[in-house]
């Protein structure tokens, strides 16, 4: 049985929680597949702990919110359109962070043998977001 266990209050793709303190975070592989074919990625609003900034930022593996910018685009080629896209995932085998930093709006990205191809886009005041990736086409 293939099963990727997150202990972190339900944490998961399309959750929406806020963080106002680090909380722990602990993924583990229990399947048949190779923690250096599974990728994770945490987007979501930097906090401070009792404020929203509003910042897009992503998780790495150190813990740290590194802030996402429009620029980040031009991280990867998708081998399969030739676009150009961001690399906020990261291999299980990488150690994910042991702790969440304060965070809102949070989403969980999970997948098997690739990245997922998302999209920084630009919007108002310099503030950015985010377009997921179709999962119904692959």
């Amino acid at each position: 049985m293939r099963k990727i266990t997150c202990f972190v209050l339900c944490l998961c793709m399309g959750t929406i929680f806020s963080l106002r303190a680090a909380i722990p975070l602990e993924l583990v592989n229990n399947g048949d597949t190779s923690d250096s074919e599974i990728y994770w990625c945490i987007l979501g609003a930097a906090g401070n702990g009792t404020a929203h900034t509003g910042k897009l930022c992503y998780v790495n593996p150190q813990g740290e919110l590194i802030p996402a910018k429009l620029e980040d685009n031009d991280m990867v080629v998708c081998p399969k359109n030739g676009q150009s896209y961001p690399n906020y995932f990261f291999k299980l085998s990488e150690n994910p962070p042991t702790y969440l930093p304060p965070m809102y709006g949070t989403r969980m990205f999970i997948s098997k043998n690739s990245i997922m191809y998302l999209k920084i886009m630009g919007g108002e005041n310099g503030n950015v977001g985010y377009a997921g990736q179709y999962v119904l086409k692959g």
